[in-house]
C-alpha cells in the first residue's frame, strides 16, 4: 500500500521457487512495484542484456526482468516480452499505473473504473468484492455470448467491468485512462523461398518456441490428445525435457471418432514419456459444471471446457506446468470453416465428417416435419429458396454463418425483456471487425487473423 495505491498478488511459483520471487516486487529504490501473472519466456536473454547494461538482480525470476526492462525502455518494454502475461506496474515517480496484456490474450486482465477509482484483477470475482462495484449483468455481453460464444470488444458478461484487449497496454493516472495497441500481426510474404526452406524454418520456429516454453523450475508435462497439435508439441518438448509425463482423456462410447488415445499412447511411447489417462463420464460433467462456470465467469461456449478442465485436473496431480497444442488450428488452418470461407470448399472428405447419432437424425426429421406442418408446402419452398440464396453470400456473411447463432433481433429463443434491454444492439459489427481489419488481402490469412 502507498497513498491511494494498493497491489496484491497470489503467487504460482514457476521460475525461481525461492522467497526472492514473491510479489509485489520492487526495484532497488522502491520507486517501482510490480504484480505479474504469467511467464516471460525470453527472460534469460533479456536478463543478460540488462546485466550487461549495469542492472543488478536479487532474484532469478522473469518478474524482476520486467521491472528493470521498464527502467530502460518505459512502457515500450512490453514490446520486448515474449510470453503470456498480464501485469500492473506502479511508477511512483511519475504517479502512474502501467498495465499490459500479452499479444494473444492468454492471460486475463479485467478492470473497473468510476469517477474515483481504477480497480483491476485477473478475475471478475475479485472486482465484485470491492464495495460499490455493481453485481449486474451486461446484457450486450450476454448477447455476445449467445451469438458468438464469448463477449466482443472489451466487454465482459458483467456491467461496468471491462477487459484489456490482447496486445494492448494501459496507463492510469490523474489524467484518466489511456489504452494503446502495442502489437499486431505483420504479414511478410516470401514467394521465392523453396518448400524445403519453408519446412526447415518452420521446424526451427516450432522447436525454439517449445524450447523456451520448457523453461520452468517446476515439474512440467504435456497435454496429449493424440492429434497433430499436441503430438507435435510433445515431440519437440521431448527434445528438451526427457522423461516427461503426458496427460490424456478418453470418452467411452462413440467409437474411434471420439477416442484418439491409441494415437496418444504411440506418441507418448515415441517421446519416451510416461502416459497418464482419465476417463470422465456424464456424472463427472454434472459434478464439475457449477465449479467450471464459476471459474470461467461466463457461459460455457462448448463442451471443450469440460475436457480441458478434466485433463488439467489429472495433470495437477503430477506436475505444475503443462504444454498444450491449443492455438495450432488457429495458426495452421485446422478448421473447416477457414477453408470453406477462403476457398469455398471443405479441407476434409465428407466421409471423414463427425458421425451424426441416430437420435440426431430423428430429431432433424421431426424438426423438418414440424416446419412443413407450420409453413405449408409453399412456405417450406420459400424457406428452401432462401437457404439456397445464402450460398451467394459475401465472405463475411459466410464466416458469420459458420461460427455464430442468429443475431438477437432474429433469435426467437431470446425473451422480449432481454431484447428490450439490448435496445437494438447487434454484436455483428464487433464480431466481424477483426476479419475486416486484418492487415492482409489474403482471404485465408484474414480467417486466421480473426
Amino acid at each position: 500500500m502507498e497513498d491511494s495505491i494498493g497491489l496484491g498478488h497470489r503467487r504460482l511459483s514457476i521460475v525461481d521457487l525461492t522467497d526472492a520471487g514473491h510479489q509485489p516486487m520492487t526495484n532497488e529504490d522502491r520507486s517501482l512495484w510490480l504484480v505479474f501473472n504469467g511467464e516471460v519466456y525470453n527472460y534469460v536473454e533479456l536478463r543478460q542484456e540488462l546485466v550487461d547494461r549495469g542492472h543488478r538482480f536479487t532474484s532469478h525470476t522473469d518478474t524482476e526482468v520486467i521491472i528493470h526492462l521498464y527502467e530502460e525502455e518505459g512502457e515500450r518494454c512490453v514490446e520486448r516480452l515474449r510470453g503470456m502475461f498480464a501485469f500492473v506496474l506502479w511508477d511512483s515517480r511519475r504517479g502512474r499505473l502501467f498495465a499490459a496484456r500479452d499479444r494473444l490474450g492468454i492471460k486475463p486482465f479485467h478492470y473497473y473504473v468510476d469517477r474515483t477509482r481504477f480497480i483491476c484483477a485477473s478475475e471478475v470475482k475479485a472486482l465484485l468484492e470491492a464495495p460499490g462495484v455493481p453485481r449486474q449483468a451486461d446484457y450486450a455481453g450476454l448477447a455476445d455470448c449467445l451469438f458468438a460464444g464469448f463477449p466482443q470488444s472489451d466487454r465482459t458478461a458483467f456491467s461496468g467491468i471491462r477487459q484489456l484487449p490482447p496486445g494492448f497496454s494501459l496507463i492510469a493516472d490523474r489524467n484518466g485512462i489511456r489504452v494503446r495497441k502495442y502489437w499486431d500481426v505483420e504479414y511478410q510474404y516470401n514467394f521465392t523461398r523453396s518448400h524445403a526452406e519453408t519446412v526447415d524454418e518452420l521446424e526451427h520456429l516450432l522447436d525454439d518456441a517449445v524450447r523456451v516454453h520448457c523453461r520452468s523450475d517446476a515439474r512440467l508435462g504435456c497435454h496429449l490428445s493424440g492429434g497433430l497439435d499436441s503430438s507435435t508439441v510433445t515431440g519437440f518438448a521431448s527434445r528438451h525435457r526427457p522423461a516427461m509425463k503426458t496427460f490424456s482423456i478418453r470418452f467411452e462410447g462413440g467409437g474411434s471418432w471420439y477416442d484418439e488415445t491409441a494415437f496418444a499412447k504411440v506418441m507418448a511411447l515415441s517421446a519416451k514419456a510416461q502416459y497418464h489417462e482419465a476417463v470422465p463420464n456424464g456424472e463427472d460433467l454434472a459434478n464439475v459444471l457449477p465449479g467450471l462456470l464459476w471459474h470461467m465467469e461466463m457461459p460455457l461456449p462448448n463442451p471443450g471446457g469440460f475436457s480441458y478442465y478434466t485433463v488439467s485436473r489429472l495433470a495437477a496431480e503430477h506436475v505444475k506446468v503443462t504444454l498444450t497444442g491449443h492455438g495450432g488450428d488457429e495458426v495452421f488452418a485446422g478448421y473447416s470453416a477457414q477453408f470453406q470461407t477462403a476457398f469455398g470448399t471443405r479441407p476434409f472428405p465428407a466421409g471423414d465428417a463427425e458421425p451424426v447419432p441416430r437420435i440426431g437424425r430423428l430429431t432433424r426429421a421431426a424438426r423438418f416435419g414440424a416446419r412443413l406442418a407450420a409453413l405449408g408446402v409453399a412456405g417450406t419452398a420459400r424457406r428452401i429458396k432462401q437457404r439456397v440464396r445464402r450460398e451467394l453470400q459475401t465472405p463475411e456473411d459466410l464466416w458469420i454463418s459458420l461460427h455464430c447463432a442468429r443475431p438477437p433481433s432474429q433469435n426467437s429463443l431470446l425473451s422480449r425483456r432481454l431484447l428490450t434491454q439490448l435496445n437494438g444492439y447487434s454484436p455483428i459489427d464487433d464480431y466481424i471487425s477483426a476479419f475486416r481489419s486484418a492487415p492482409t488481402d489474403q482471404m485465408l490469412d484474414r480467417c486466421l487473423y480473426h
